[in-house]
């Protein structure tokens, strides 16, 4: 509420801040403002925390997954490496692929030959 020159009272909307009509003083929406603020701060922290630690999970597996994968890939190679050179001391068969990049033993027993594959 502003009063002119002449004396007129006239409510009108301030040129900075926000405009408010309220019975309560300013002092009292500040207090509830401020009583909201720190709600939402709190808020903010719970679900960046929560953020974060999915982004870490998701990294976490990430990480372990490829670890199993060479674990599994040094693993299948050793089979196929003990199983040549016991091959090739019998007969001299070469146990890997047509592109000499995988051997083709089973990843299960690294004993035989794989026979089918599980395509998801």
């Amino acid at each position: 509420a502003i009063k002119d020159d002449i004396g007129t009272v006239r409510i009108q909307r301030p040129l900075k801040g926000p405009f408010y009509v309220s019975h309560k003083t300013i002092d009292q929406l500040i207090a509830n403002l401020g009583k909201w603020a720190r709600w939402y701060k709190y808020a903010s922290m719970g679900f960046a925390a929560f953020g974060f630690y999915l982004i870490a999970k998701q990294a976490f597996q990430y990480i372990m997954e490829r670890k199993r994968y060479w674990e599994i890939k040094k693993r299948v190679f050793d089979a196929a490496a003990k199983r040549t050179t016991s091959d090739s001391e019998e007969n001299g068969v070469n146990g890997t692929r047509k592109d000499g990049q995988m051997p083709d033993i089973c990843v299960i027993c690294l004993e035989q030959e794989y026979n089918s594959v599980f395509v998801p």
